[in-house]
């Protein structure tokens, strides 16, 4: 498996791996028996490092980097209360989607539960919505809809633009359910477990350990 390592430059520079993934996942009854793409991991000392890690990420998540500049500055990106912990969702005009973690909101939430029970948590919550995303595209790839910039994120999957396939009992009354709740389990699973490697040495490196 390739990976691309991004050197940490200093405590406020975000640290990334970008990573290949090649997944088996099985067969389930909805056609999908393997995936794969391409992800970016990163992780910040505080929110302002989200937007450093690609272009447009303010514009496909919706928060402005003024806003998050001025709290953070107000000191309000702190251990118990972060102004965002995680995100995962699509930059660099559609071609490209990341999962990033606030170091710090991390490091706040292992002094309270454990590093593990914190990593669980989070890794899990953002696993969920990376697994979204990447059998959006491998749908996307199957009908041959372009997946370096916002076809497949506008495109009609059966119930309207923005509307994409999600998880569920496989029928024929939702259009919108294809993917198998097994699939979506066992891809959400092998995205953390390819991670948490990469999760604890970043939260090591931007929490002083």
């Amino acid at each position: 498996m390739a990976v691309k390592i991004t050197k940490v430059l200093s405590k406020n520079s975000p640290s990334t791996k970008v990573i290949n993934i090649k997944f088996d996942i099985g067969d389930n009854g909805d056609g999908i028996k393997k995936v794969e793409d391409t992800f970016t991991f990163s992780m910040s000392k505080d929110s302002t490092g989200l937007y450093k890690i690609g272009k447009d990420v303010e514009k496909f998540c919706g928060i402005k980097e003024a806003d998050v500049i001025k709290q953070v500055n107000e000191g309000k990106d702190r251990p118990e209360d972060a102004i965002i912990y995680g995100m995962t969702n699509v930059m660099n005009g559609g071609k490209d989607i990341y999962m990033w973690i606030n170091a710090t909101r991390y490091g706040g939430m292992s002094e309270k539960v454990g590093p593990i029970p914190a990593m669980i948590e989070v890794l899990s919550h953002e696993a969920t919505h990376l697994a979204k995303l990447v059998f959006t595209r491998h749908i996307a790839k199957t009908k041959n809809i372009n997946l370096t910039n916002e076809d497949w994120i506008k495109h009609n999957y059966g119930a309207g633009s923005y509307n994409w396939p999600t998880n569920g009992d496989l029928n024929d009354k939702n259009k919108l359910i294809q993917i198998s709740d097994e699939s979506f389990a066992t891809l959400t699973g092998q995205l953390a477990q390819e991670i948490a490697p990469y999760f604890l040495k970043f939260s090591d490196k931007h929490n002083g350990k």
